[in-house]
């Protein structure tokens, strides 16, 4: 920072390049803490606040409606990386949704439900073409 004759204090680039690099950390940072004031102050007087910053309440809703804990939920209450299965709720590997058990089940459905649907020939015709109108013979 530069302090002007006239009292006038400005900042260089180099550091107003790097404060900005730092501010989606700053957001991440603040943001629970502002909304928790807020929650509070509104608590006082029998209001309830929003949470767009952090989407608290828009994810209750959501668990709510579902009656279960959503995998950000699960995954704040497990711990920083855990990760768990979204049909069981058991431990899965990194990167995936489903534990193997429960990810075989989930082929074996899919593949039932394309097979009822008439094949994979079909699928990838449709995917691909759109569907086909026949005419009745």
């Amino acid at each position: 920072m530069v302090e002007r004759a006239d009292g006038e204090v400005r900042c260089r680039p180099a550091f107003l390049r790097e404060l900005w690099s730092a501010a989606p950390r700053w957001r991440a940072a603040v943001a629970p803490i502002a909304e928790d004031c807020a929650s509070r102050l509104a608590a006082t007087s029998g209001q309830t606040a929003a949470t767009p910053l952090t989407g608290r309440s828009r994810t209750a809703a959501v668990e709510a409606r579902l009656g279960r804990a959503t995998w950000a939920a699960r995954s704040r209450e497990l711990g920083a990386g855990a990760q768990t299965c979204t049909d069981c709720g058991g431990p899965v590997q990194p990167g995936r949704k489903r534990c193997p058990a429960c990810h075989t089940a989930w082929q074996r459905a899919d593949l039932c439900r394309i097979g009822q649907e008439g094949g994979m020939k079909r699928w990838a015709r449709e995917r691909t073409d759109g569907p086909r109108m026949t005419t009745p013979a």
